[in-house]
């Protein structure tokens, strides 16, 4: 969604996730290639993640580098179960309140 409508929004924050799930038939290195604007990426990966790899989250990691997002990519020591997790209030959250959307007010 934020390839195809991301002029519509102020950001894209990523929590034990991936771009190649959310685009399964995409070759991601062209999906990444023209974004619609460098729209900022906070991302929290977690390295014992079986459900998204860390490996490929790295991957993903330096295309969006390379299309030229601000990126804060975060790597815990965690799997993908969510407990104790504070990345939302300590990381996330407080990423995402400088954001802005490109489109002008209406």
């Amino acid at each position: 969604l934020m390839y195809a409508e991301g002029a519509s929004f102020a950001g894209l924050l990523l929590e034990k996730s991936g771009l190649a799930q959310a685009y399964p038939n995409t070759k991601l290195e062209t999906l990444t290639a023209s974004p619609p604007w460098a729209f900022p990426v906070t991302w929290v990966a977690g390295t014992e993640d079986s459900v998204f790899p860390i490996a490929q989250a790295r991957l993903e990691k330096g295309l969006l580098q390379r299309a030229g997002h601000p990126l804060q990519f975060l790597e815990v020591p965690d799997d993908h179960s969510g407990k104790s997790d504070p990345n939302w209030q300590k990381t996330l959250l407080p990423a995402m309140s400088s954001w802005v959307t490109p489109l002008p007010s209406q």
